[in-house]
């Protein structure tokens, strides 16, 4: 129910900005990821932008935040 200029959807935007330009920033990373565990290939998608981790980052934060987790 938070407003989409509320300090939550704030700071959860703003993560989720900032873990992808450090990524982006990151020489020698994978442009690839798994969707699943244990890598195997025919579960990697394409990730240039890094958008898939940086959700999954996102995720993780809200899953550890009580008031997300029990809403």
């Amino acid at each position: 129910e938070d407003e989409i200029n509320s300090e939550p959807v704030t700071t959860t935007l703003t993560l989720f900005s900032d873990i992808q330009q450090e990524l982006s920033k990151t020489p020698g990373l994978e442009r690839r990821e798994s969707y699943f565990c244990g890598g195997r290939e025919e579960f990697r998608a394409d990730d240039p932008n890094f958008t898939l981790r940086s959700w999954r980052a996102v995720i993780t934060y809200l899953l550890r935040q009580r008031d997300f987790l029990y809403e």
